[in-house]
């Protein structure tokens, strides 16, 4: 390998580590976090983003714990059961606020829940989340939803 090739390299792997240590100081930054998430808004101007540019391919990924918390819905504080994600579909249905996903494809990465319960809990979220995306046309399949990305076939 030549000199240059080696600096190359060695500056390279020296920006790498700079950004991997930048990355980790701002996710482990608690004085940015944001006290109220609100994916079901995010959602819609989704919709709205989806429809003003048409594409013959229509992919929404996003990157969040999933769980709402917004002045409608509160999910660290809803049990949210079959029932209630029914509910609630049907009140973002009736309010006109359901978007219309029809051929989009989902993908969910981040999603998680802490606490006592934490699986129950990460389960009825996931569940819900399923509902909805199926509610407003748009394919979500349990292996694009987890905390990590598994296959982006994109």
């Amino acid at each position: 390998m030549n000199s240059k090739r080696r600096d190359f390299e060695s500056q390279l792997n020296e920006k790498r580590d700079g950004l991997s240590k930048a990355i980790a100081t701002l996710l482990s930054d608690r004085s940015r976090k944001i006290n109220r998430t609100k994916i079901l808004d995010a959602i819609q101007l989704a919709d709205r983003v989806f429809r003003t540019y048409n594409r013959p391919k229509k992919v929404l990924v996003v990157f969040s714990d999933m769980i709402e918390e917004s002045d409608h819905y509160n999910f660290q504080k809803q049990k949210l059961s079959d029932a209630e994600s029914q509910q609630i579909i049907a009140a973002e249905q009736k309010a006109g606020r359901l978007p219309a996903l029809s051929g989009v494809r989902v993908y969910v990465i981040g999603s998680s829940v802490s606490g006592p319960s934490s699986s129950e809990r990460f389960e009825s979220i996931e569940r819900f989340w399923q509902a909805y995306f199926k509610a407003t046309g748009a394919d979500l399949s349990k292996e694009r939803y987890g905390a990590a990305l598994i296959s982006f076939d994109e």
